[in-house]
């Protein structure tokens, strides 16, 4: 298949960053945005991708993702002009925030996600040119087709994450609202929204072990690692082609 431009935000988190390894490695050419150009080397090194293959294969953009200039810079496709990559990975999330109360957790940006993808789709917007896939890292406890989750993780996920979910809600919103517009004026070709179930530090499995389902017909399941989320965004939406057209909606556990 033909090599893809991508770009990455949210790089230096593990999915994210598993995506981006996978994709180096495959030979895609990518961008990054992130706040701390060493941390992201490290961790791609961590991962067996060399110093030369990052410097011939990935453009890092050091700055803020509610930076319009640093996003656009992102999203300029690598070898293509003024165009913008062929798709975005987005896994922006805010550090969790347990002061003043700490049964009632929140973030030290509470809107993070719905900023990041306004920046993003404005940045889109201002760049024109040939539309891309958007793929974003969501959550799974905020389906509003019914229950998405065991009943024993209830409690931990609308009760002590109501803060961090109302963003993401609001994310996933803003992705539909977006897509709703006439073609000609919507900044994205298809989108994929990625609901992985609670993250752990696990090694990376394979495809055949990840669990989807859609969120009309949601499959319950409790864990994933950051590894298979990583690796199941680089197979579906960078190497493969199935989520390139419309839109979906995926629950992820293993």
């Amino acid at each position: 298949m033909s090599k893809r431009t991508v770009a990455y935000f949210g790089a230096t988190g593990g999915s994210v960053a598993a995506s981006l390894a996978l994709a180096l490695h495959s030979g895609h050419v990518c961008s990054a945005l992130v706040r701390s150009e060493a941390k992201l080397r490290a961790l791609l090194n961590e991962r067996s991708i060399s110093d030369e293959r990052i410097a011939s294969h990935l453009t890092i953009v050091t700055g803020s993702v509610k930076d319009p200039a640093a996003v656009a810079q992102t999203l300029r496709a690598p070898s293509k002009g003024p165009g913008v990559v062929d798709v975005i990975v987005s896994g922006i999330g805010g550090k969790p925030q347990f002061a003043p109360d700490p049964l009632r957790p929140t973030l030290e940006d509470p809107t993070i996600c719905q900023d990041a993808t306004r920046t993003i789709f404005d940045a889109l917007r201002s760049l024109g040119g040939p539309k891309p896939h958007y793929v974003v890292i969501s959550t799974i406890g905020v389906n509003q087709f019914g229950r998405d989750i065991p009943i024993a993780m209830t409690p931990l996920y609308h009760w002590l994450l109501t803060i961090p979910h109302t963003d993401v809600r609001d994310m996933e919103t803003m992705i539909m609202a977006e897509m709703e517009k006439p073609a000609l004026e919507r900044v994205l070709r298809s989108y994929l929204i990625v609901r992985p179930g609670l993250l752990t530090d696990g090694e990376m499995t394979s495809m055949e072990r990840v669990k989807v389902a859609s969120d009309i017909n949601p499959q319950f399941g409790y864990t994933i690692s950051r590894n298979d989320v990583g690796m199941w965004i680089f197979e579906t939406a960078v190497n493969g082609t199935s989520a390139h057209t419309g839109g979906r909606i995926v629950s992820i556990t293993s």
